[in-house]
């Protein structure tokens, strides 16, 4: 169903694999031609042998590990200069094969790769988005399948703060909420020793020290 509904609908795709597994669906779409680009997050080691095998490891197939994925801010994944956030923000098509709880904690980094694109969506399959997150008008389901597109994820944080000036975070689902655009950002300030490191945390394995603690990696 999902790789019939790739070629039908999105062929020659950015395919992104938040929960890939043992990578079948990135491997499979690049061996038929389907993405012209697959990224495998996360994928189990074994998934490499395979893509080997099929000729596509390194090619149209990429495979990267992030560390902390469900616990680090969509802003600390996308919005520094390293190889793997332009991959990520690249994909047209992002993939999130996930039980629910899963689902639920990768609605920040979802929200922040499909909401602000209209070339982009986000597509589930057997496991869906709760119902607070779907906008009107912005999800469906694919007939006679399991799979739903999403074109825009309802997302947003507000900061609250309690007697004891305590900023906590809460999730507020609004169906017509717009991110806020960038702020301006002086060149001068941007801390060029973590944008080196996230630089060579990119890179892949063996090429460059792992400093500043980085949590990106490519296999």
């Amino acid at each position: 169903q999902l790789l019939s509904f790739l070629e039908q609908s999105h062929k020659d795709c950015v395919l992104l694999d938040l929960v890939s597994g043992d990578a079948t669906t990135c491997i499979a779409a690049a061996k038929l031609g389907i993405a012209r680009n697959a990224i495998a997050i996360n994928a189990r080691s074994s998934s490499k042998v395979l893509a080997q095998s099929e000729g596509v490891f390194g090619k149209s197939c990429e495979f990267y590990a992030v560390e902390d994925l469900l616990e680090s801010s969509p802003s600390l994944i996308l919005d520094n200069p390293h190889l793997l956030a332009e991959k990520m923000k690249s994909a047209t098509v992002v993939l999130c094969c996930a039980p629910p709880v899963l689902l639920k904690r990768l609605v920040p980094l979802i929200a922040a790769l499909i909401n602000n694109r209209d070339d982009a969506i986000a597509l589930t399959m057997v496991h869906h988005f709760p119902q607070e997150q779907c906008i009107d008008g912005q999800v469906h389901r694919v007939p006679n399948t399991n799979l739903q597109i999403y074109h825009k994820i309802a997302y947003v944080e507000e900061i609250n703060k309690d007697e004891t000036n305590k900023e906590t975070k809460i999730q507020v689902p609004m169906n017509d909420w717009v991110p806020p655009p960038p702020e301006p950002c002086d060149p001068d300030e941007i801390d060029k020793e973590f944008a080196r490191g996230s630089i060579a945390y990119a890179m892949p394995t063996g090429t460059a020290e792992k400093p500043f603690g980085s949590t990106l990696r490519e296999y």
